[in-house]
């Protein structure tokens, strides 16, 4: 039996995590990585944990010369957490008739946001012959997933009620600033007021996988984010904690 043959799209904290894990495993072969600007042309050992030892080297190429058909079972994307800014990457690699995984949070259940974008991927999906899964740990398991599995012993469900307390210093600036850590709290309150923080995104996504598997329609959904100060953190220990509350309601 062959190995699965698998290329990373993206090798920042999530898709070098990935790289990690994968290596780890037996039966699977990383055999690409796409990235851009100054990582094209260098090792993924570069960027990663796990040391290259007596493993092949893998360089890292731009998507368009590594993410072609035949070069591999499945890819990876970890670049982006929004179904419609990662569409057009998901979109080319179905295209090349190779399965793929995304990490996207809101592809964990994109028809909660994007059902005409659902229906498309779909569509091309089946076209090529080959899968899409969006998952990841939350959304894609903690917040959704596991609820659900924990509802099946259950004959009757009034109430839902989940909490998840995470870090986010494995993370790069960018996931920082789009969840508002390590600013001030009128800075916080100023881009919470004018939609510039997007937050953590995933939870309208968990709220409707719940609901369909408890085969309910979500009439209304609510989401809101406050700042968590502590007063013996300063600004850089405040920007490697995550410091969020979250407030959800499923009606």
């Amino acid at each position: 039996m062959q190995n699965v043959k698998v290329i990373i799209w993206g090798l920042g904290a999530m898709g070098g995590g990935v790289a990690d894990m994968l290596l780890t495993k037996k039966g699977i072969d990383i055999v690409g990585v796409a990235g851009r600007n100054k990582k094209i042309g260098t090792s993924m050992y570069d960027y990663i944990k796990t040391e290259r030892g007596d493993r092949p080297d893998v360089i890292i190429q731009a998507a368009e010369d590594v993410i072609k058909p035949g070069a591999a079972d499945i890819v990876i994307l970890c670049t982006d957490s929004f179904t419609e800014k990662a569409f057009p990457r998901m979109k080319f690699i179905l295209e090349q008739g190779i399965n793929c995984i995304t990490s996207a949070e809101e592809m964990a259940y994109p028809a909660a946001q994007n059902p005409d974008l659902a229906e498309k991927l779909d569509k091309i999906a089946k076209e090529n012959g080959v899968t899409l899964l969006g998952t990841g740990i939350n959304p894609g398991h903690i917040m959704d997933l596991l609820v659900l599995v924990m509802t099946g012993c259950m004959t009757d469900v009034e109430h839902i009620l989940s909490r998840r307390v995470n870090s986010l210093s494995p993370f790069g600036p960018a996931v920082m600033e789009e969840q508002g850590i390590g600013i001030s709290v009128e800075e916080f309150k100023k881009r919470k007021a004018d939609g510039s923080m997007s937050g953590h995104v995933g939870f309208a996504e968990s709220v409707g996988m719940i609901a369909e598997g408890l085969g309910l329609k979500v009439d209304k959904f609510a989401q809101d984010m406050n700042p968590t100060e502590n007063p013996l953190m300063d600004l850089r220990q405040q920007a490697r904690v995550q410091a969020l509350r979250w407030k959800r309601t499923l009606r």
